[in-house]
């Protein structure tokens, strides 16, 4: 009889320690899964940040042991339409090129030579935009040409061009107003365009520079979309920017540069 009791609390003491050691291995199994999938991602991100930086910095970039990047460029633009990825809000400036520059903004070609182009923007009507033109006329002196639209410049004052309704912009974004603005004939070149939002406050609105022509004009290439995808092991890691070609600093807008020296 007591043999027998024997038998029991031993078994019983060996089921215990049995799934306390089964526990300890599976805890320690995940663990280990745990700690080597979070050096995986972390060396998967280091190599995509690598990639990242070899492509925007043109720099050789030290091999991170144990992990690759992948690279893949694609360009933004080269269409008949330009539609900002980013919203604007009042008072934000941006920029659509109109003639080819490279990377590292110096001038290379001509691009579009269309006519006119149009810009599309607003979610309603309370936004207005202004747009500075800048292009080289027939003696190659570089020159700029300021528009301003607004829905309802009669009740402001502020004597901007009556804005279209939106006619002819892209579709997937709201476009509830549009402005078109004409270029200087030939042989002037059209360098890039300037835009900026008034009146929308801290709501951010789409904007969209178009063709309004049949004629099979493009707008040149803005910039590339690049994505790194860095790799470890199991685990991978994706980092997207985009390198667009370099902008003018806002302040830009309030200066006049007569190509040797600042001018009053």
């Amino acid at each position: 009889m007591r043999s027998g009791q024997v038998v029991i609390v031993i078994l019983l003491i060996l089921a215990v320690v049995l799934t306390v050691g089964l526990t300890m291995v599976t805890r320690s199994v995940t663990e280990v899964s745990t700690s080597t999938t979070q050096e995986e991602s972390a060396r998967a991100l280091e190599a995509a940040e690598a990639g990242i930086e070899a492509k925007l910095g043109g720099l050789e970039v030290q091999t991170i042991p144990g992990a690759t990047y992948n690279l893949t460029a694609t360009d933004f633009g080269n269409n008949a339409q330009v539609s900002l990825v980013k919203p604007l809000v009042a008072g934000d400036v941006t920029t659509v090129f109109l003639s080819q520059y490279d990377l590292e903004g110096q001038l290379q070609g001509v691009g579009f030579t269309g006519s006119k182009v149009r810009v599309c923007w607003g979610q309603d009507v309370i936004s207005a935009l202004e747009s500075s033109l800048y292009y080289l006329d027939a003696t190659g002196t570089p020159k700029v040409l300021r528009s301003a639209f607004d829905a309802d410049p009669s009740s402001r004052g502020n004597n901007f061009t009556q804005a279209g309704d939106g006619v002819g912009c892209p579709t997937g974004k709201t476009y509830v107003l549009s402005g078109d603005i004409d270029i200087p004939s030939s042989p002037a070149q059209a360098l890039f365009l300037r835009l900026k939002l008034l009146y929308n406050g801290s709501t951010a609105h789409y904007v969209s520079v178009v063709n309004p022509n049949s004629d099979g004009q493009k707008f040149p290439i803005q910039g590339q979309n690049v994505v790194s995808a860095g790799s470890a092991g199991n685990t991978s890691r994706k980092l997207e920017v985009f390198q667009g070609t370099p902008d003018n600093y806002p302040i830009f807008e309030n200066a006049v540069y007569s190509g040797t020296d600042l001018a009053k």
